[in-house]
């Protein structure tokens, strides 16, 4: 049996997961008194696969679930607070985007840079602690709370997705009479960006978006939100009113990490937003698209800035084939040479034969029960995939992101690989009251396109039918 536990997979870059995960072990000592479990990160073309040793995982799960306990004792709410120190870190890089870049020294351009770093730390916590979250705290608190319906109010996120408040903002403008796409775009302009080399989003993008809304019965949907809203937090008061002071306080606590796990994504993406300026001006002074410079680790960006050498065009072009980032005790690994890669890959992780699977099991984020014909979104096409989903097909994929959502309101139900009840999919789940089961581990392994299956979301079991 492996020591690894699989998180995610992701399309994510080499630059992404060492800024992430460099000098993190320190951020988790301070935040949740454990450092950041060992990992084994396979990276290729097609994404990387996120593994951390398990009995690590578990070990931050089990602080989350201390630290969470502590603050219902004092009426504090960690959450809250690294929610909050989020968005101060976001504000470090306010004028990123009008920068005159071209005018400022190297030395300069590297401290832009480490105070890009600076604020990715203050994220750092809304990013990592809420996936531990999930493997103690929220089992702990479903136990505590026991009635299915009650559990379901209480991790409810009282707070829209950076997605659905854009869309209740074009409404909003709508009704104002002064739906001006410029006006918007300023107040959204992280739309659509999972890293900083994406393409940002457009007057021309915004105006569609506009238009989308615009074309549907916009006054129905912008009642029927501001109801909703209103409703859950209401909902939510009453769910907890006959659990003790206490127990409140934790309950609140879960609440705010389902609340968070819906919102992060706007200082995630506003992190990207001004990155995009910072690395579009490191690659252009070092005369290299922004694609190599995302093969660099942090040191090796640093080390650019300071004029001591680039990677050489080989090493880049391996690291963009394939690599694997190990963190132990802290410390960082890379490999990139492609034997080595697989070799410790294959004796790690394995590979698991599921040829022969008809029926995967998961967790019910959202009851109901529908047949349909699947869609996989894979990694290396989603935006396709999901452009392709078609009306009634059911979504089976590795996990979602804002972009998904419009697809997913096209869909019958969601299967993901990934995923615990305060995910982004059961959240948006529970919103668009779409059937759906999460954490099957290898839903996008076994079913493929035009399968029909049936999504018991009663019992948690996906089969083909």
């Amino acid at each position: 049996m492996t020591r690894w536990r699989d998180i995610a997979k992701r399309t994510d870059s080499l630059q992404k997961v060492d800024s992430y995960l460099n000098h993190i072990d320190a951020f988790l000592k301070k935040a949740i008194g454990v450092g950041m479990p060992d990992g084994l990160i396979p990276g290729s073309a097609g994404g990387i696969w996120w593994n951390f040793d398990a009995e690590g995982w578990q070990r931050a799960a089990d602080a989350v679930l201390q630290l969470a306990l502590k603050d219902a004792k004092q009426g504090t709410n960690h959450v809250v607070e690294w929610d909050q120190r989020a968005r101060q870190g976001i504000r470090l890089l306010q004028g990123y985007d009008t920068q005159d870049w071209e005018a400022l020294s190297r030395q300069e351009v590297l401290e832009h840079y480490d105070r890009w770093l600076e604020a990715l730390d203050e994220v750092q916590f809304v990013i990592w602690v809420p996936v531990p979250a999930e493997n103690a705290l929220i089992p702990y608190a479903h136990d505590l709370v026991g009635d299915e319906d009650v559990w379901l109010r209480i991790v409810t996120s009282l707070a829209p997705s950076p997605e659905e408040q854009l869309r209740f903002d074009i409404l909003n403008a709508l009704k104002a009479g002064d739906a001006d796409p410029k006006k918007l775009l300023a107040m959204h302009p992280w739309v659509g960006l999972r890293f900083v080399q994406d393409a940002l989003f457009t007057v021309e993008d915004m105006e569609q978006r506009v238009a989308e809304v615009r074309a549907g019965d916009w006054r129905a949907e912008l009642a029927a939100m501001e109801a909703k809203l209103a409703k859950d937090k209401t909902a939510f008061e009453k769910a907890i009113e006959r659990f003790s002071k206490e127990e409140q306080q934790l309950l609140r606590i879960v609440n705010s990490y389902c609340t968070v796990r819906q919102t992060r994504d706007l200082q995630r993406c506003m992190l990207y937003y001004h990155g995009h300026f910072l690395f579009k001006e490191i690659a252009r002074r070092n005369k290299m698209p922004v694609t190599h410079l995302l093969s660099y680790l942090v040191d090796e960006v640093r080390a650019l800035l300071q004029e001591r050498g680039k990677l050489p065009a080989d090493e880049i072009k391996r690291r963009q084939e394939s690599y694997l980032y190990m963190l132990t005790d802290g410390k960082v690994t890379l490999i990139s040479d492609p034997a080595e890669v697989d070799r410790i890959v294959k004796k790690e992780l394995g590979d698991e034969d599921l040829s022969d699977v008809t029926e995967v099991q998961g967790n019910v984020a959202m009851k109901g029960r529908v047949r349909g014909r699947v869609k996989v979104i894979s990694l290396d096409k989603q935006r396709e995939d999901l452009a392709a989903l078609r009306e009634g097909e059911i979504m089976v994929s590795d996990s979602t992101k804002p972009e998904h959502v419009p697809a997913i309101r096209r869909s019958a139900a969601i299967v993901t690989n990934e995923g615990g009840v305060t995910c982004h999919t059961a959240i948006v789940a529970r919103e668009l009251k779409k059937p759906c089961v999460i954490g099957t581990q290898h839903a996008t392994k076994i079913f493929k396109d035009g399968d029909v299956i049936e999504v018991d979301a009663q019992k948690g079991i996906i089969r083909k039918v």
